[in-house]
């Protein structure tokens, strides 16, 4: 080949080269809304993960939008304090995805104690109430009830002991785990005073 072919090529090669567009991967917008499983309440503040790498947090609205490129399905993992994580495959053309975060199930204790001895008060009926429980146990004979309750719920506790005054508290479930020690007060005492 001589010098004014190849030339003539190169030539011709470098006006398509800016004649023709490049191609441009297509965009999709995967809009995420997260919302609570028990009360369809928007979920702000969730971590969303793609692929294993942190992207971003859902807004007050519970929503989160993922641009990419992608031309395969792709993980996406959401997590939550309280809430259990969730994760699943998603396909590169889905643009809306709906998840419900179930909240963590979480244990409560209530310690009773006599409160002038300080010793712990067996068979006192403790009674547990809130959107998701119903529930009355006695305490064992280190004076304690044991509940299965919801992280980031409130319960109303309801204690109750022949010869105590009862009493009623409210506890906030912000831990998977909490311990809540209560004194009773016996009502069947006579004080005298001798003049």
């Amino acid at each position: 080949m001589d010098n004014k072919r190849i030339f003539a090529a190169s030539f011709i090669f470098f006006i398509l080269l800016f004649l023709i567009p490049p191609v441009s991967a297509s965009t999709t917008t995967l809009t995420i809304t997260v919302t609570d499983d028990y009360d369809g309440s928007a979920i702000e503040d969730a971590s969303i993960y793609i692929a294993g790498t942190y992207v971003g947090e859902t807004d007050s609205d519970g929503e989160y939008e993922y641009t990419h490129s992608k031309s395969e399905k792709f993980r996406v993992t959401i997590k939550k304090d309280g809430y259990d994580y969730w994760t699943d495959m998603v396909s590169y053309t889905r643009t809306s995805l709906d998840v419900k975060l179930e909240r963590a199930s979480g244990s409560l204790t209530i310690n009773i104690l006599d409160s002038d001895t300080l010793k712990p008060i067996e068979d006192a009926i403790v009674k547990v109430s809130g959107d998701d429980i119903d529930d009355s146990e006695s305490t064992d004979d280190d004076g304690s009830a044991e509940f299965s309750v919801y992280t980031g719920s409130t319960y109303i506790v309801v204690v109750k002991k022949d010869n105590y005054n009862s009493i009623e508290r409210e506890v906030e479930m912000d831990e998977s785990s909490i311990d809540v020690d209560y004194m009773l007060q016996r009502n069947d005492r006579v004080i005298f005073q001798v003049t």
